[in-house]
């Protein structure tokens, strides 16, 4: 299972978002310098400065942790998205992503039961169905909040505010 994972053309869809977002400051750099050079006006460099701040912003936005899922022969559920656990009930818990973290998405559980719901702007699906737990599956560049409902027969095992890894961390076991 794990030897059919390349997410290679995920990466190059990722770069290809990272890059074409970065066009902007880029060419915020650009100008600015040239305008430095042509009219000797030093005020200008600080818009190089933004301009390269606004750059590395961007390329912090896209970043994504490059972890390889492992095969599991229990049933566990994973963390989709980076970020803290901000509300845990019954079999539901939210998590909240901040602008910093890492923007990957990843496949909690092979079950088709589990229920979730990611409230952002600018997330990029690669695929729904994923069916290897820890998968890359999308991207939410922006702040995010996600909803995880489970079935009956699993135990939630994160706590409130728990720092969690998207793919990583596991969220709940099966009873």
């Amino acid at each position: 299972m794990i030897g059919d994972y390349n997410p290679i053309e995920y990466l190059t869809r990722i770069q290809s978002l990272k890059y074409k977002a970065a066009t902007v400051p880029i060419l915020i750099v650009i100008i600015s310098f040239s305008v430095n050079l042509i009219f000797k006006i030093d005020l200008v460099k600080y818009f190089s400065l933004f301009g390269l701040l606004l750059f590395l912003f961007i390329l912090m936005k896209y970043r994504i942790k490059r972890t390889v899922p492992s095969e599991s022969e229990e049933e566990i559920v994973l963390a989709p998205i980076h970020g803290r656990i901000i509300k845990v009930e019954n079999n539901k818990f939210t998590i909240k992503k901040s602008l910093l973290d890492p923007a990957d998405i990843r496949c909690i559980a092979i079950r088709k039961d589990i229920k979730i719901k990611i409230k952002s702007s600018g997330l990029t699906w690669f695929e729904k169905e994923a069916t290897l737990p820890g998968k890359l599956i999308g991207i939410v560049p922006h702040s995010a909040e996600c909803i995880c409902e489970l079935p009956n027969d699993y135990k939630i095992e994160v706590q409130l505010g728990q720092k969690i890894e998207a793919g990583e961390t596991i969220i709940a076991r099966k009873n």
